[in-house]
């Protein structure tokens, strides 16, 4: 069985906070799906070779984002990036790989889990991005404003500070979620190949192609 060669770029972090940014700005970029077409297993051989040689993958792409202390690695993220097929097209989605596969194949399965994750995911993110900005502002806003005057009024600091909270519960749990969506894209990609020639109906001989059945 052929298997799918994996690159890694390694980045170096200096400080948690730089491994926290680059996270959210390398794992927010805006990519393109791609539509993939097979044949069905019935097709003749000949076709369903030449749509093999087409969406075969080629390679796995990663990126390793590193927090080192000295010789120390103190944190460490593997985040996917995408897999490199034979067409020159780069699957960033792993639901993208469904019709080319089946939605009951192994890359199926674990395509749809990290779609559903990465849904998650982003909705939390939102949600934590939206409480904490509001709870920051109730916060700043009443001491900004304060009139000498007057003693400060604390009461919107308080409910401010338990959104702040519960924003960053929220920023928590959707890196959650965000996990499970990269572990299950990795799983798709890794299963790809063979789901790939299953659907399609193909069997390495050692003499070429053939039907499995």
């Amino acid at each position: 069985m052929r298997s799918t060669a994996i690159h890694r770029k390694q980045t170096r972090c200096p400080n948690f906070l730089g491994l926290a940014l680059l996270i959210l700005l390398t794992g927010t970029g805006c990519h393109k799906h791609v539509v993939l077409n097979a044949p069905p297993a019935s097709a003749p051989l000949q076709e369903r070779v030449a749509a093999y040689e087409k969406l075969q993958p080629l390679s796995m792409h990663e990126t390793h984002l590193m927090h080192k202390r000295g010789l120390a690695v103190t944190g460490f993220i593997r985040r996917v990036d995408y897999l490199q097929l034979a067409n020159s097209e780069r699957v960033y989605y792993p639901e993208d790989l469904l019709p080319a596969v089946g939605s009951d194949s192994a890359t199926g399965q674990a395509a749809k889990r990290s779609k559903l994750a990465r849904t998650r995911a982003r909705a939390f993110m939102g949600f934590s991005i939206g409480s904490f900005t509001v709870g920051t502002g109730a916060v700043l806003v009443p001491i900004l404003t304060r009139n000498p005057d007057e003693p400060l009024n604390t009461t919107p600091m308080w409910i401010g500070s338990g959104l702040a909270i519960v924003g960053t519960i929220l920023y928590f749990v959707s890196n959650g979620f965000a996990g499970v969506a990269n572990d299950e894209a990795s799983t798709a990609f890794e299963t790809y190949d063979s789901s790939l020639r299953n659907n399609l109906n193909l069997c390495d001989s050692g003499q070429g192609w053939s039907a499995c059945r």
